[in-house]
């Protein structure tokens, strides 16, 4: 075991959308996530002090933030705030939608280095595989310029929020020399990782 030291400039967020069967790879500005455990004491006669600890209920949320909109037309501004369309029912009072969150490490070959970490698969070899095969046996992955993830290789994906909900969305429009941003807060049912 050992500590990786990761940039977000190498982590890309992926949404997925199971009603609709779609898939969105968008940059964020930031993204977070919490576990919230219930934990109460019981008490009894006999001492001030609890004898024991319960466990109760376990929820997830978080939120990200996207820098200004994910648009589907850059010359249309009506298709700006898109993300928002995506993620509820806007023909139902903008109720939320189910989707997923995978958070993956950026594939490349520059992701690919021993001693800082080897991310998931590269040609099919394991992490392993290649620490193993040395100098002499080193594996080349075709160049990725674009920062994304190759989605058919689950080994990238760090943690998954599932089942997400909205609970919710805001704008923040700065003065003039800041950009715009969006903050979606959300809740899920699972988190992999648990």
């Amino acid at each position: 075991m050992k500590i990786v030291a990761t940039s977000p400039g190498d982590i890309v967020i992926e949404f997925k959308i199971p009603e609709s069967n779609s898939t969105y790879i968008i940059p964020v500005k930031s993204v977070s996530g919490n576990k919230n455990i219930d934990v109460s004491k019981e008490y009894g006669i006999g001492s001030h002090q609890a004898f024991a600890e319960v466990v109760g209920k376990i929820g997830y949320e978080g939120d990200f933030t996207i820098g200004s909109w994910y648009v589907d037309s850059e010359n249309n501004p009506a298709t700006w705030d898109e993300l928002v369309k995506l993620l509820t029912y806007q023909n139902d009072e903008g109720l939320p939608r189910e989707f997923i969150i995978n958070i993956h490490a950026r594939s490349g070959e520059g992701m690919t280095r021993v001693g800082t970490g080897t991310y998931g698969a590269i040609n099919g070899y394991s992490a392993s595989t290649y620490e193993d095969l040395g100098e002499t046996g080193r594996i080349t992955g075709s160049a990725n310029n674009e920062a994304v993830a190759s989605m058919e290789n689950t080994d990238t994906v760090i943690m998954s929020f599932q089942r997400c909900i909205l609970k919710g969305d805001a704008v923040d429009v700065p003065e003039v020399g800041g950009t715009v941003s969006r903050r979606y807060p959300f809740s899920c049912l699972v988190r992999t990782p648990k």
